[in-house]
């Protein structure tokens, strides 16, 4: 993803993306799709650090909640 055209980005760079999703999905659906394409940007430009904002109170508190369970003992 990441060429001469579009160089990994700089440490405090704002990023911006367009998505467009080719299928029939809810809002809430569609907001978890979007963040699951931005994780993995960030993944692919080595990002370590990443704060991740929604609108949405139910995929922030269900991310939360997974999140928590993940966490290594």
């Amino acid at each position: 993803m990441w060429s001469r055209n579009h160089p990994h980005p700089s440490e405090g760079d704002d990023l911006e993306f367009l998505v467009k999703f080719d299928f029939k999905a809810s809002n809430n659906e569609a907001k978890y799709e979007v963040l699951i394409f931005g994780l993995r940007i960030a993944w692919d430009a080595g990002v370590l650090h990443l704060t991740a904002y929604s609108d949405s109170p139910l995929v922030v508190r269900q991310v939360r909640e997974h999140m928590k369970l993940r966490k290594p003992p």
